[in-house]
């Protein structure tokens, strides 16, 4: 099984100054395959085990952080897929303002439509939004081969931060590199489904599959799929888990509360109740921002 190299932690905040190894050449255990400029110092990363450089992540200039994948290690022989001539790929990482409530929070998906944890309100994500603040940086980075990343500080769509990285998918949970062969399999069962889920072979995480949704193929014409969303697009406001018992502070009325909106009225007294943050975490809890990819054709 493939091994990911990343940099580690105490390393944070550093770049790549050049890979000793080219893709496919032998690595000895303990070996340094490339070395790093941290802070004004040479430093390098050395092979956890033998076997062969399959993939370079992160070219040369890359300036990453702790925790930032660098690398794929493979078994002498070991084909691990994800060929550039098969399919292209980039990760993204975003985080969007909330017009309401002026609280930052993350997309981690292609969606249309997302929802604030913080405050509930519903927030678009038309088409323009998606060209001119996201798809501008995957374009560069398909046409580069090199990260890009923006802090939107205005325009249309109000504040945000943007980060797209030409790296091949990797669980969220242990950052092993999925597997290409089960991609495949799960590939051809989207075509036939709206959804599919790719398991970690290392841990077991699933990662959702779905091919380009119809909205979105304007915006580039060779993607094609989408891998490893978290975001679900708000639904009818139906409640997504059990109610809990909560009374009205002024008149002591049960009120109806489901989690999709942090003031609600009693029914009684006409009273408009703010939600404590207790209870309305228990229906939203926070999202960190994440790490999903969008797949293009050839």
């Amino acid at each position: 099984m493939s091994t990911t190299l990343k940099l580690p932690e105490e390393l944070d905040d550093s770049t790549i100054e050049n890979w000793l190894k080219g893709e496919g050449q032998p690595v000895a255990a303990g070996e340094p395959v490339c070395t790093l400029d941290h802070q004004g110092q040479s430093r390098t990363i050395d092979a956890p085990s033998a076997g062969i450089l399959a993939r370079q992540i992160l070219p040369t200039g890359t300036r990453c952080g702790g925790g930032a994948p660098l690398g794929i290690l493979a078994a002498p022989g070991e084909d691990v897929g994800w060929a550039p001539n098969a399919i292209s790929c980039v990760r993204v990482m975003l985080l969007r303002r909330c017009e309401e409530c002026g609280r930052d929070y993350p997309v981690n998906g292609l969606v249309n439509r997302e929802r604030c944890r913080a405050c509930g309100d519903v927030c678009s994500a038309p088409l323009d939004y998606w060209k001119s603040y996201v798809f501008e940086n995957v374009t560069e980075v398909l046409a580069s081969g090199k990260p890009e990343g923006s802090n939107v500080l205005g325009g249309a769509h109000g504040p945000g931060t943007v980060v797209c990285a030409p790296v091949l998918p990797l669980c969220r949970k242990c950052s092993t590199l999925l597997d290409w062969n089960a991609f495949l399999q799960v590939w051809n069962a989207a075509q036939q489904a709206p959804q599919a889920a790719l398991a970690c072979q290392a841990c077991g995480e699933e990662h959702r599959l779905r091919m380009t949704p119809e909205w979105a193929r304007p915006l580039h014409p060779k993607l094609t799929a989408v891998l490893g969303e978290t975001a679900v697009e708000p639904g009818d406001g139906r409640p997504t888990t059990k109610p809990v018992l909560f009374n009205c502070p002024g008149c002591a009325a049960p009120l109806p509360i489901d989690g999709t909106k942090r003031i609600v009225r009693c029914r009684f007294c006409d009273a408009d109740c703010y939600l404590p943050d207790d209870l309305w975490l228990h229906f939203n809890p926070a999202e960190k921002r994440g790490r999903w990819w969008l797949l293009f054709s050839p």
